[in-house]
């Protein structure tokens, strides 16, 4: 099955040589027969699935002036529907306990979260900034896999939205709140880290000490500007760090707790405190002697717990390694698996300088990316170039270009980490999903990555693509199978307004022109680019429907065989 799969993503790219470039005008091999191709190309890449109308926006604005317009929305906070959420599960649990004295505490579950995470980035004018903090959260990783953190769906919630301020900010400031926020400290155990007591065996915690370098910002090795690993004179990659730095680093994160706890209660941290005020420091358990980080920085001695962590983020943010290593991850989760050396050099370099003297600007890394030539030519020719759709990606595709909503504006699906392997913040290790250097054994020879290829193994590729296919076919506002379900089914008007269902309204509308239809749909689901193999097996697939009286289900079989085709399993 997986030689299977690396094969659909060979084949897919390889496909890839016959098709045009076809992007909007200010895109360089811009096809100015059709600008709504490289919209939608764009959208794809910067959004959780394109519309006609956004589609047109760009067409109308041009591809820099559509980023610029979506960097300068207001921020859509994830915790907004909270509150209602909160009240909702009071009155339900009061309803099944009126004594219960937790009912008032109005709890929430994960499920809650990835309901109102739905609804957001489903609805959110400002696609491009969910789509940055989605990319982040797969970087700068937490997850309610933790036993702790598998309670706390609103500090998970606010690590989120955390991500969302600084999508377009500066990298320096979101590694400095990433460091202090409790729900990380709480995940990677440096909330409560002290400094060595040797006669009491107390050690500082060395995890997000590692993680911290390993991941988060340089990685093992030292990088040329390019993101190629360096080398010594025997040929082997020089590592940017040792044990010794990262003891170091564990030194520098010592005296940390949560925010809201007097210094006298450091020892009980574990026992948790407010996992959404960002930590603060208790001196006497900062250690203070003097310490050699990362390039053989030198902190001196008798520093305070702040500014032995400025001094350190500073060397990180600092460090050459950041802007090819942050940058090729960044170009993965919304471009390419495999971006060229000389792609990676340039966003890089927009890392490095902002082009008005200033280092770490998202902003313009985020334009950068998505606006580099490479990105633009897309199909020229190229056979590693595209990737594999996430999951969840597919399902917000399907349900944002085609109204998916319920009745009720709430957005739950049963055992949806499960059912698809991913959910936002809820990844089995800190690694992520996947790792950005997976090779599937298809593609080991080719020398390519696939990341999310790491995602489809038989089962969880099997279930993914029912999900699709569910509600592709049947959960479709006013088909005939939402009917018979309403007449079969007693407590039919308990579920059915928590049901997602999609309303494809203008694709209905076009009835029996299967023309107009299979065009409308490549542009929203292949930006343009169905081959005629795909075209004519759909057309002969909508003639033999044709005596079918629910318009829906036919609707339906060709969305379902959409989703399920190669062509659209990997997004160019």
């Amino acid at each position: 099955m997986k030689h299977w799969l690396a094969g659909i993503a060979l084949g897919a790219a390889m496909a890839a040589e016959a098709q045009p470039a076809l992007f909007v005008d200010g895109f360089e091999g811009a096809d100015p027969r059709n600008p709504r191709m490289g919209a939608a190309a764009l959208l794809h890449r910067a959004t959780f699935g394109p519309t006609m109308a956004e589609i047109d926006r760009v067409v109308e604005l041009g591809p820099e002036a559509w980023i610029d317009e979506q960097q300068s929305l207001p921020i859509s906070w994830t915790r907004r529907g909270f509150d209602v959420l909160r009240e909702r599960n009071r009155v339900e649990c009061l309803e099944e306990d009126p004594t219960d004295p937790e009912c008032d505490e109005g709890f929430l579950l994960q499920e809650d979260r990835h309901s109102v995470w739905f609804q957001t980035v489903l609805t959110a004018e400002d696609q491009l900034r969910h789509r940055m903090a989605f990319a982040l959260s797969q970087i700068l990783v937490v997850s309610q896999r933790d036993s702790i953190l598998a309670d706390l769906a609103e500090p998970l919630a606010a690590y989120y939205d955390m991500l969302l301020a600084h999508s377009f900010g500066n990298f320096r400031d979101l590694l400095e709140d990433v460091t202090k926020s409790p729900v990380m400290g709480t995940y990677l155990s440096h909330v409560g880290n002290r400094k060595a007591v040797p006669e009491l065996n107390i050690r500082p915690d060395e995890n997000y000490a590692r993680e911290v370098m390993q991941l988060f910002t340089i990685g093992l090795n030292q990088l040329d500007r390019d993101g190629t690993a360096l080398r010594d004179p025997a040929g082997l990659p020089i590592p940017t760090y040792g044990q010794a730095e990262v003891k170091a680093m564990a030194r520098v994160l010592t005296g940390w707790t949560f925010g809201d706890f007097d210094c006298d209660d450091f020892e009980f941290a574990e026992e948790g405190g407010d996992y959404i005020l960002p930590m603060a420091p208790c001196e006497e358990y900062h250690d203070t002697d003097p310490k050699t980080i990362i390039n053989g920085i030198e902190l001196p001695a008798n520093q305070t717990a702040d500014a032995d962590l400025d001094l350190a983020l500073d060397a990180l943010f600092n460090h050459p390694n950041v802007g090819p290593f942050i940058g090729r991850r960044l170009i993965q989760r919304l471009v390419t698996s495999n971006p060229s050396p000389a792609y990676i050099e340039r966003v890089a370099a927009v890392f490095a300088d902002n082009g008005a003297g200033v280092r770490g600007d998202l902003g313009a890394v985020a334009k950068a990316i998505l606006l580099d030539p490479e990105a633009q030519a897309g199909t020229d020719g190229r056979v590693s170039f595209g990737k594999l759709r996430e999951p969840l990606l597919r399902l917000t595709n399907l349900w944002r270009t085609f109204d998916g909503r319920a009745e009720t504006g709430e957005y739950y699906l049963d055992g949806q980490p499960e059912i698809q392997g991913q959910a936002v913040l809820a990844s089995p290790s800190v690694f992520n999903f996947f790792l950005p250097d997976y090779r599937p054994a298809g593609l080991s020879g080719a020398g390519l990555f696939a990341p999310e290829f790491q995602l489809a193994s038989d089962d969880l590729l099997t279930a993914n693509l029912n999900v699709i296919d569910i509600t592709a076919r049947f959960l479709v506002a006013g088909s005939g199978w939402i009917e018979e379900e309403r007449e079969s089914e007693e407590d039919f008007d308990e579920f059915f307004p928590r049901l997602v269902l999609i309303h494809p309204t203008a694709e209905l509308a076009l009835g029996a022109d299967t023309d107009a239809l299979l065009d409308r749909l490549d542009l929203l689901l292949l930006t343009g680019t169905m081959s005629p193999e795909l075209r004519t097996a759909l057309a002969g697939r909508l003639a033999a429907l044709e005596e079918i009286d629910d318009p829906s289900y036919r609707l339906g079989e060709t969305l379902s065989h959409i989703f399920m085709s190669p062509e659209y399993l990997i997004q160019r």
